[in-house]
């Protein structure tokens, strides 16, 4: 059953449709039809969720939520608006308004 599943799963992934991939399975020997297809992806969805939520229990919400803040705060600053002596400033050039 297991491999049964990793195959609809690898099918998937290369963009092969439902109708192409119980054929498929058919002709390897597989006891596939849309009923066990049905059940099958009924199974592999509640695997999927079952895999995100134990994701989500551990350190990669709060790492994703720090990568996410710290590219937003880096997008802030290079948007915000700089002056001409910010910006030689920032560049270690010396600016000296001229009096003219």
């Amino acid at each position: 059953m297991e491999r049964h599943r990793d195959e609809i799963k690898r099918l998937l992934r290369n963009k092969i449709r439902p109708p192409e991939i119980i054929q498929y399975l058919k002709a390897e020997g597989y006891d596939s039809s849309l009923s066990t297809f049905k059940r099958d992806m009924k199974a592999i969805r509640a695997e999927s969720q079952k895999w995100l939520n134990d994701l989500t229990k551990g350190e990669f919400v709060y790492t994703y939520q720090l990568a996410i803040e710290s590219l937003e705060e880096r997008q802030w600053k290079f948007l915000q608006p700089t002056t001409i002596k910010e910006e030689s400033e920032m560049r270690g050039v010396g600016f000296e308004p001229t009096n003219s």
